[in-house]
């Protein structure tokens, strides 16, 4: 039985559907009633019901692992009470859930039930989708056992949580930070860019006629990376260690240090150095091909790891009040000084405050070179400037 493109929602489904190049003839009825029509443009491809069924089969098997594996809903009926289901206890999920949060249609569950390929249950196969209503699926990127690391990476909150309240600086028996941080090693690699955008910017507004005048007379000090002795607790760097923190253009640089219509500020242009080494974390970066699990080159553990990475960047962009940044600072300065540690310069995100496009770059050492300043007045919303004289 065969199955055409128009059949799923899922334009991956569709388009590995179309690039099996088996076209149907003129008077071909897809079994989900879809047919070639020349005044629409309506073209359908063709492929075997058993055979999409295995690939889909093959990719849950990739992210996600059964019960009669993990065993996680079995150990939790001895910690549930009265009729509280075990397997949802566990944080198990059933074939819908799977398919919904993998292909963003729960109805493909039902699709996998009825088109799996033959199981020799007396030969001693296991059916493993016998029901797509069974709580037997767990995500391996959340799950952990100590014979079985491949893809059992500690998630972000977990992370947070022991570096913070626990092993900040040293492993400990029930908590590794030097193991967890090392899963991100080769995930970087992937990520890495050389001779990055040559020209990026810095700014700070002028409050006084001394800063000013501080400014005009040492622009490449003033407006460079914050001197050691001035270095406070910083969202990548604590108290004592300056980093650059860096913009590719002005419209994201003024918006990054919050100005407001009216402000006075100093925006620094600077050349970097060649041949840096820089991690690249933009949300275009992460859609990687090895992160895309209908590709021949997808990385399970990769794919892991950028949900990690995920929620790294989200806590980059999190406002956090005065009071807390001392704590809440701390994941993001260990895993910075992590990246520095392997020997990268730095490395690039997404800018939170100005999301069409604006970039931001924080660099661990001085390897960039002053190249101008200018001190402007915002006069609009929008970061529109005018340029103020001397």
């Amino acid at each position: 039985m065969m199955v055409c493109n128009y059949c799923f929602d899922n334009e991956k489904i569709q388009n590995l559907i179309v690039s099996l190049d088996i076209q149907a003839d003129d008077s071909y009825v897809c079994t989900c009633g879809m047919q070639n029509d020349e005044v629409e443009e309506i073209k359908l491809y063709l492929m075997d019901k058993e055979e999409l069924t295995k690939f889909l089969i093959d990719i849950i098997h990739e992210l996600y692992i059964h019960e009669n594996t993990h065993g996680m809903g079995m150990s939790a009926r001895s910690i549930v009470e009265g009729d509280e289901d075990p397997f949802e206890f566990a944080g198990l999920s059933d074939l819908y859930d799977v398919c919904e949060s993998l292909f963003g249609d729960n109805l493909l569950a039902d699709f996998i039930i009825e088109n799996k390929p033959y199981v020799d249950i007396p030969g001693g196969e296991e059916d493993l989708f016998e029901s797509a209503y069974y709580r037997v699926w767990q995500h391996r990127c959340f799950f952990e056992r100590d014979d079985e690391d491949e893809f059992g990476l500690s998630n972000w909150e977990v992370f947070c949580k022991n570096v913070k309240h626990k092993a900040r600086y040293f492993d400990h028996g029930d908590f590794s930070v030097t193991k967890t941080l090392e899963n991100f090693s080769e995930f970087f690699e992937q990520i890495t860019i050389k001779n990055p955008n040559n020209v990026i910017y810095r700014a700070r507004k002028i409050y006084s006629e001394e800063e000013k005048n501080d400014i005009i007379s040492n622009p490449s000090k003033e407006l460079g990376k914050v001197p050691i002795e001035y270095a406070k607790t910083n969202r990548f760097s604590p108290i004592g260690i300056s980093y650059g923190y860096f913009a590719y253009d002005e419209e994201t640089v003024l918006k990054e240090i919050r100005s407001q219509i009216n402000d006075e500020v100093a925006v620094g242009k600077f050349s970097l150095e060649s041949d840096l080494k820089i991690i690249d974390f933009r949300r275009n970066t992460m859609k990687k091909e090895f992160l895309d699990y209908f590709s021949d080159n997808f990385n399970g553990k990769f794919y892991c790891i950028e949900h990690i990475i995920s929620e790294f960047i989200l806590d980059i962009s999190r406002p956090i009040s005065d009071d807390n940044q001392l704590l809440e600072y701390i994941p993001t300065q260990i895993m910075s000084e992590y990246i520095w540690s392997k020997g990268y310069d730095g490395f690039l995100f997404d800018s939170s405050v100005n999301t069409s496009g604006g970039t931001n770059l924080v660099l661990f050492e001085e390897k960039y070179k002053f190249v101008e300043f200018k001190r402007k007045k915002i006069i609009d919303i929008s970061m529109t400037t005018e340029v103020l004289g001397d």
